[in-house]
């Protein structure tokens, strides 16, 4: 397509279309909301969690699987190399390569680039697991049951959420925040990024070359497709490989925006794996009880439940968790 396009509406038409294209696919992927989702993590975080009222997101890049990035890479190389619709997409001219190297290098470019900017929190549908207490607490940590409709509904649906910065200053800040249930069928996620590999290729091909006469119809232009690819690279942080499939894993994201400097007003530091690990603290409390959504603490399989719940439950007191349910692990150990 080479004709000028003169109107804007026409314009806002077109990617109006697409963008109900790529809804329907993303409400495909959709999974209804547990009422409950759990965190299996240490006393100290916990501690940490219930006196702060704030829970951590761990950078992107410095994931327990450091791979997962370049695993959704590897399916989208595969996926342009011999997907037969996608090569077929105007196969009369070069386009299918053009689009294939335009796409793996933009992927490239926003790993770069967004990365930093992009925060993860690990959550569980599974609330009685050995592989769980094994893997996050070595049997001795603690499993917080979270209130996760409230979650959803009432703290990361704002988009514009509240951090605490290093100097233990309230930060509010506007964000992109997702939450979602991670996909671990490597089908249902090869299936996914060819369709709207194969939306994102239609799109190029109309309008990736177009002049506008105006300066506001070629900004449009530029955003929409920009918005598009987000998309296809946000669908890599709810992808993992099935071998990880016990987890069971939902994540909450918050992503910055590349272009202000935002991230660093609240980006900290810890020690961890012999690294320095970056990671943002998020106002985890509901704004009508200013209380964590937390509904039950439950003890680790190794810990002596009796001296913990002497220090647990009046510390939960004095914090004014009065409701808060605190039980043992029943999963037994040899």
């Amino acid at each position: 397509m080479s004709d000028k396009i003169s109107d804007l509406e026409i314009l806002s038409n077109y990617y109006n279309k697409t963008n109900i294209l790529i809804a329907d696919l993303e409400n495909s992927q959709k999974v209804k909301i547990p009422s409950q989702i759990y965190h299996y993590t240490s006393l100290q975080a916990i501690y940490s969690i219930l006196k702060q009222k704030t829970i951590r997101l761990t950078n992107c890049e410095f994931l327990n699987d450091n791979s997962e990035i370049i695993y959704i890479r590897k399916i989208i190389s595969e996926l342009l190399d011999t997907d037969k619709e996608i090569n077929n997409f105007h196969s009369d001219s070069n386009f299918p390569q053009i689009f294939k190297d335009s796409v793996l290098k933009t992927f490239d470019e926003h790993i770069e680039k967004l990365t930093p900017n992009i925060f993860l929190l690990s959550l569980t549908e599974s609330n009685h697991s050995l592989s769980m207490w094994s893997g996050y607490s070595d049997y001795d940590g603690y499993r917080i049951t979270f209130d996760f409709e409230k979650i959803v509904n009432e703290i990361v649906s704002s988009g514009n959420n509240t951090f605490i910065s290093e100097k233990n200053e309230r930060v509010k800040l506007k964000n992109f925040t997702y939450a979602g249930k991670v996909i671990y069928s490597k089908k249902t996620q090869t299936d996914y990024l060819k369709n709207i590999l194969l939306i994102f290729a239609t799109v190029i091909y109309d309008l990736g070359n177009v002049k506008f006469d105006s300066q506001k119809a070629t900004d449009f232009n530029k955003e929409s497709i920009s918005d598009i690819f987000g998309k296809i690279f946000a669908f890599a942080y709810i992808c993992k490989d099935d071998c990880f499939e016990y987890e069971n894993e939902h994540r909450i994201a918050i992503t910055f925006d590349h272009k202000s400097s935002d991230r660093l007003l609240v980006e900290k530091f810890r020690l961890a794996r012999g690294s320095l690990i970056p990671y943002i603290e998020l106002d985890f409390t509901d704004p009508k009880h200013k209380l964590l959504p937390i509904e039950e603490i439950q003890i680790g399989p190794k810990i002596n439940i009796d001296i913990a719940e002497k220090g647990l439950n009046p510390f939960l007191e004095s914090s004014g968790y009065k409701k808060i349910i605190v039980t043992k692990s029943k999963i037994p150990l040899r």
